[in-house]
């Protein structure tokens, strides 16, 4: 049996442990579903309720950036609560695709869409919606590495050893994505 128990079910408990092994499994498995869910679809609508914001420095960013990453941070703080290893990688994976798919994807169209000759646009439009577009990509590199720094403390905080190694190895992933929104 793959849950150690040997399918004896003898008075060693074994059989026990192996059905609360399974059971903690099915569970981290429809939390990891219901939180890949609720990050994309977060992702989605903060794009589609964007809207202009001016930084406490006067800076013009979208709202979308600074609304996804409190949405994603939130999401990994309740993974950390599971201190389960497997949970958390899967969640650091998927947040990273949150940010290297959605919202890179979305900020790098804004982008182009910018620099894109087009009709109609005075010179003044031009200039803001790609500095909007040129911020939004700095505060989307700005807030993965901070939010990779803090998964990485608080990560060495619930794990230790191989257990942490493996984490950091998934955290990789997230610099990953911050360079991907450097090089955009």
């Amino acid at each position: 049996d793959d849950y150690g128990d040997g399918g004896g079910g003898g008075d060693d408990g074994l059989q026990h442990v192996s059905a609360l092994n399974r059971r903690t499994q099915e569970l981290m498995s429809v939390y990891v579903t219901l939180e890949d869910y609720y990050m994309h679809e977060s992702v989605r609508k903060a794009v589609a309720m964007d809207e202009l914001v001016h930084d406490d420095d006067g800076t013009c960013v979208s709202s979308m950036v600074d609304y996804v990453f409190v949405v994603l941070q939130k999401c990994s703080q309740r993974a950390l609560e599971t201190c389960n290893i497997d949970c958390v990688c899967a969640l650091v994976n998927i947040l990273t695709s949150c940010v290297a798919g959605d919202l890179l994807a979305t900020l790098n169209a804004a982008l182009a869409d910018a620099t894109a000759m087009r009709l109609g646009r005075s010179a003044a439009e031009k200039r803001a919606e790609l500095i909007v577009a040129l911020n939004n990509l700095d505060v989307c590199s700005a807030n993965v590495a901070k939010t990779r720094a803090d998964l990485d403390r608080r990560c060495a905080d619930v794990f230790g050893g191989a257990h942490l190694a493996k984490a950091r190895g998934v955290l990789n992933g997230l610099g990953d994505a911050r360079a991907d929104a450097v090089v955009s």
